[in-house]
């Protein structure tokens, strides 16, 4: 990752110039990493919405309704819906992480100095992902246990990802604040 470690000399920029190229990579780490991780949630989403939907799944637990609509339907019907998932998370993803590193680098730009930039930075990564964010809020529905859980197992999966992926494709480093 690129670091804010110190202030940059007057007239150099305290962070790089990222190219279109660039944002490219970074929309396709974030594509990966959301398709994957979205994906591998789809059997809980699943039977969170069968369980909040169907009568006959209603009084059951996540484990429960998820062995009954294994033993109806098999495996596959874990993944009802992974298609559209799939492509809707890939675009969304690749949004969110290129807009996360575009925010992010403006964030550190407004604070001025690396100092500030270290001073603000969990303000500055916050704000980056949710303005970086595109989907919003979507709001609260009943069922929000599971949800909370998904959201958790997705963000954390998300960015665990992302690094990598970033990596394996090469992308310039992003910026990473930090005091020496």
């Amino acid at each position: 990752m690129t670091t804010v470690s110190k202030s940059p000399p007057a007239g150099k920029p305290l962070t790089p110039n990222f190219t279109f190229r660039d944002y490219s990579i970074f929309f396709l780490a974030g594509a990966i990493c959301a398709t994957a991780t979205h994906g591998a949630a789809t059997p809980i989403d699943v039977v969170k919405t069968r369980v909040q939907i169907d009568p006959a799944l209603a009084k059951h637990s996540l484990l429960q309704g998820g062995r009954k609509i294994v033993a109806a339907e098999g495996p596959r019907g874990l993944l009802t819906g992974f298609g559209p998932t799939a492509v809707g998370y890939f675009v969304q993803g690749g949004g969110k992480f290129a807009g996360y590193e575009f925010w992010k680098k403006k964030f550190v730009d407004l604070a001025g100095s690396q100092e500030k930039a270290v001073q603000y930075r969990v303000p500055i990564y916050l704000g980056a992902a949710a303005v970086g964010e595109q989907a919003g809020f979507r709001g609260l529905f009943s069922g929000m246990g599971p949800r909370i859980y998904m959201t958790a197992f997705l963000v954390s999966g998300q960015f665990a990802i992302y690094g990598q992926v970033k990596h394996a494709l090469h992308a310039p480093p992003g910026i990473e604040i930090f005091k020496e």
